[in-house]
């Protein structure tokens, strides 16, 4: 579905970014609640620990001022018997050094529990879960999506895990996926399910005690899918003669970044095993028949993701950030130039707007008014709000223009699927209310260069 901004001029996304617009915002003041929360608890921490220096060094000193002047009392007496005064002095000088022992340790342990009452960690899974909570349900401009998908075995169910990465701001995570019971790809998919007469011509061998080399006519209709993934990188499947992934298997490589032609390798079979062999070309067309019915009917799985598994923000995970402020600003740097333009592309001042083509020459506007998008951070401190200038919401002057924001290219809907990096990141590394579910997203990876 085609959308436009206010003055209906192209808008860069295909999506209803106004929706976005309004989960970005609230992810970011939940953020920045968390923000300063943790910045209380900081410095309920840095009180804790000044609490404690200034009572451990005033003990010391008072141990060291009734050491000293008991230090006169002690006084070797050249091999004469000690004098009841300086028996007296020294049992003094133990019960000073142990009561100053236990009142130390009394303080540690006080300082300690003070500073665990901050719950610092606490903060750093919410981070997270705020995160994982917006990108379930939306997308940032520019997004990159990825997927890797492996059918179930004996030895574990079904997995697919989704990667995204937001390229502006360089900020990547990690879903899992719950496949439907229902769905398509719930377990490995036979290849007639969707599409027939796949034929290819490919290297093989034969003979039973005697393996030799062998070009052959392999029909793959009854051959299982087992793995599949999806991504700007690479576009790859692999086929098994049974859903367990057992046995010989097949790996077809559509394209990879330095590939544009497909490839195939035999997996399992002792004289072709790890061989490339280049797709002929008569056999290309048929393949990616077969892969474009992988992509339309796989597409969906995105809609499925659901728990998080890592977030990193240039290159650091998020829960180590030091501040959640620091995400905040992350996301409102990737939402905030486009509802500028937004803005100043609306005709009706007030207002935020988009509009849907429907078609049949009708179209739908969507809006909302700037005070209730700016009623979402009213109640944050000066300095929080403050970044969300970013949105130009305070703007006197409503500029209507023709011309094409340069920032923003014309698509910026981006799906790809799953690269080793998934699963190498899943080894190292509440739902917002929509008024409709997003359709499918298409798999077609479309790159564009801003000019």
């Amino acid at each position: 579905m085609k959308y436009l901004y206010g003055d209906a001029t192209p808008f860069p996304l295909e999506e209803n970014f106004i929706d976005t617009l309004v989960a970005a915002t609230e992810s970011c003041v939940s953020l920045l609640r968390l923000d300063a929360a943790a910045e209380k608890s900081r410095r309920e921490a840095h009180l804790a620990r000044m609490r404690a220096g200034a009572e451990i060094s005033e003990l010391e000193g008072l141990a060291k001022a009734a050491n000293q002047s008991l230090a006169r009392h002690l006084i070797a007496t050249d091999g004469k018997p000690m004098s009841a005064a300086q028996a007296a002095a020294q049992r003094l000088q133990q019960a000073i050094d142990a009561i100053t022992k236990q009142t130390r340790a009394a303080v540690v342990r006080k300082r300690d529990a003070a500073m665990r009452d901050t719950n610092l960690d606490h903060t750093s899974a919410a981070v997270v879960e705020v995160l994982g909570e917006l990108l379930r349900e939306r997308e940032l401009p520019d997004t990159t999506w990825r997927l890797r998908w492996k059918g179930s075995t004996d030895e574990s169910p079904t997995q697919a895990h989704l990667h995204c990465t937001a390229n502006a701001i360089d900020l990547q995570a990690l879903f899992e996926v719950d496949v439907p019971a229902d769905h398509a790809w719930r377990g490995a998919v036979r290849v007639d399910q969707l599409a027939t007469n796949i034929e290819i011509m490919m290297l093989g061998s034969r003979g039973v005690f005697r393996k030799s080399k062998k070009v052959r006519r392999e029909k793959l209709d009854k051959y299982w899918i087992t793995e599949v993934e999806v991504s700007p990188e690479r576009k790859a499947l692999v086929l098994a003669k049974n859903a367990k992934n057992t046995g010989v298997r097949i790996q077809i490589v559509m394209e990879t970044t330095d590939q544009l032609e497909p490839t195939l390798r035999l997996l399992g079979e002792p004289a072709t095993d790890g061989h490339t062999q280049a797709v002929r070309a008569t056999d290309i067309d048929t393949l990616q028949r077969l892969w474009d019915r992988v992509e339309d009917t796989i597409a969906d799985l995105i809609l499925q993701r659901k728990r998080i598994i890592l977030a990193t923000l240039e290159k650091k995970p998020v829960r180590e950030l030091e501040r959640p402020q620091t995400l905040a600003e992350a996301l409102l740097e990737a939402v905030g130039p486009l509802a500028r333009e937004m803005r100043r592309r609306s005709r009706v001042p007030g207002e935020i707007t988009l509009k849907r083509e429907l078609g049949d020459g009708r179209r739908e506007e969507l809006f909302i008014p700037k005070q209730q998008l700016a009623e979402k951070f009213e109640t944050l401190s000066p300095e929080h709000k403050r970044l969300f200038d970013i949105y130009g919401l305070e703007g006197t002057a409503e500029v209507v223009t023709t011309e094409r924001p340069r920032n923003f290219p014309l698509s910026q809907k981006r799906f790809a699927r799953g690269t080793d990096d998934v699963s190498e990141a899943a080894e190292d590394m509440t739902d917002a209310v929509v008024e409709e579910v997003p359709a499918a997203p298409t798999l077609r990876l479309v790159t564009v260069t801003n000019g």
